[in-house]
């Protein structure tokens, strides 16, 4: 399968300017303007990111438009890292990683 990426935060598309969300925003821009290819989008709250009907009606802009996201990209490793436990706990799906890089 080819990625489907959405870049995770507790706001929506530019909701909250200031922070981490301008941060993920700033990421997502340059992701654009570099790969226009990679279907990337965000920032965006968890639920945004994989409840496509949603999403896809309430941010119809979204470049994930049509699409169920496969790969999350969590805002930093204290939210990973509670995500991956989560899911571990839960027994549900397959867990790759945590892989660790950090963007500039």
């Amino acid at each position: 399968h080819d990625p489907v990426i959405a870049m995770l935060s507790y706001s929506n598309f530019g909701d909250d300017k200031v922070g981490s969300p301008a941060s993920v925003h700033k990421v997502v821009e340059a992701l654009h303007r570099d790969y226009p290819d990679m279907v990337v989008d965000g920032e965006m709250q968890v639920n945004v990111a994989l409840n496509k009907d949603f999403r896809d009606e309430k941010f119809p802009f979204t470049k994930l438009r049509g699409k169920n996201v496969n790969t999350l990209i969590f805002p930093n490793l204290s939210s990973a890292n509670t995500a991956y436990k989560l899911l571990l706990e839960s027994g549900v799906g397959d867990i790759i990683g945590p892989i660790q890089m950090g963007l500039n």
